[in-house]
């Protein structure tokens, strides 16, 4: 799945060019953007949310005839046959794409999706958004990128008898795809999108993308892949073993804490407070040395999500640092403390880059961050997470575990 054109591209051609990869042939024939208020009419509002709309366009019609060798998608719709044909008793899905001026929140998106559907007395209607990225820093990387998502209203899952006035209900939103670098489980999604061989009317085609989009299932697939990644990676890590002898138990409670501290900043990153490059491939490649090198590179998890969990999370935003280089005789006073940078020799940038990489991270002060590496009754440091440069005491996470391609467990 390519969305690189949306980057290139004017919106129009970009959202076929989607359903097309989606095995959709859209077909309207009104290519150029149209005044969102007489679209809207009534439902427009005089708010940030509808002034951030720029260009407005039809795209099209899913309905049977896009099934056909011929039919309607030969010649096309105009806007004005689309909301004729929405407005019988017709099953199918009418397409609108909107670029936004800035980023919008999902109450944004999910207003705009009940408004345009009020325009359509009975065919439900989806939106694919093209909207900037939000943070500094996605905005200052080489090759800018632009966002998108798609949503769709519940009455395109609940059959409605329309009345006026009546209001849309939850909105399915499959929010911010990264078009230039995209998120492997969104690829995943889309993919699962695309129309099925045998699929030849829309009926067929409306209860495979429910199945696709349906949270149940998609809560179990994460789950289940979730489940398949810890068992993969028990006999491929290495934690210390001072306080646990036993490596099958060791690496278990280590990788389960590893995937809670993950699962929790990843939550956080879509909030925009962690940023999106410390997480993509070609970011990471340009910062680390030997990253994903071999099968033997191990980086990554050292230096960037150590860093992240001890130093950066679990410490004060204006104490940040990179603790001394020296041994217990040279550097007494930062023995034993936990929460200070390491690796520096890790990455290929200076120091001070390192450190403006995290600045804007918030410090959160709570237990699930906190290094479990402790002084014991003798004050010698007992390691668990082994958050140490001490290569007899350091963790080993692979770097293939978070960037290889999806395989199949045997």
């Amino acid at each position: 799945m390519n969305l690189q054109i949306f980057n290139t591209a004017n919106l129009f051609d970009a959202a076929t060019d989607l359903f097309r990869q989606l095995n959709i042939k859209l077909n309207s024939n009104t290519a150029e953007p149209l005044p969102v208020k007489d679209i809207l009419k009534h439902h427009y509002k005089d708010n940030n949310t509808f002034k951030n709309i720029d260009k407005t366009y039809f795209i099209g019609i899913i309905d049977d005839s896009v099934f056909k060798a011929k039919g309607m998608s030969d010649n096309g719709y105009s806007y004005n046959d689309a909301i004729k044909q929405s407005d019988k008793d017709y099953k199918g899905l009418m397409l609108f794409a909107l670029e936004l001026k800035e980023h919008p929140t999902r109450a944004e998106i999910s207003e705009l999706t009940r408004a345009f559907n009020r325009t359509s007395q009975r065919m439900p209607v989806a939106l694919l958004l093209k909207y900037p990225p939000t943070s500094l820093l996605e905005k200052s990387q080489p090759v800018e990128e632009c966002l998108i998502s798609l949503a769709i209203s519940e009455r395109f899952k609940y059959l409605q008898h329309w009345r006026p006035g009546e209001k849309a209900g939850k909105v399915i939103i499959l929010r911010d795809i990264h078009t230039q670098n995209t998120h492997a489980g969104h690829i995943r999604i889309l993919q699962d999108l695309v129309k099925p061989v045998g699929v030849n009317t829309y009926e067929q085609l409306h209860q495979h993308w429910l199945q696709v989009l349906d949270v149940s299932i998609l809560n179990k697939k994460f789950f289940q892949e979730l489940s398949n990644w810890y068992f993969w990676a028990l006999d491929e890590v290495s934690f210390p073993d001072d306080l646990d002898k036993n490596k099958e138990i060791r690496n278990a409670t280590n990788l389960i804490r590893l995937i809670t501290r993950v699962i929790f900043i990843w939550f956080i990153k879509e909030k925009h407070l962690v940023p999106d490059s410390l997480f993509r491939n070609d970011f990471v490649a340009g910062i680390l040395k030997d990253f994903n090198k071999n099968k033997n590179s191990h980086n990554y998890y050292n230096a960037i999500l150590q860093n992240l969990f001890f130093a950066t999370l679990n410490q004060k935003m204006e104490e940040r640092k990179f603790a001394k280089e020296g041994n217990i005789t040279t550097n007494k006073v930062e023995y034993g403390v936990k929460n200070l940078f390491r690796y520096a020799d890790l990455f290929t940038i200076p120091e001070n880059d390192v450190l403006a990489l995290f600045k804007d991270v918030p410090f959160l002060n709570g237990g699930l961050f906190d290094c479990l590496d402790k002084p014991n009754d003798q004050g010698k440091i007992e390691y668990v997470d082994g958050f140490s440069r001490n290569p007899k005491k350091k963790a080993i996470v692979p770097d293939y575990l978070f960037f290889s391609e999806e395989k199949m467990l045997t």
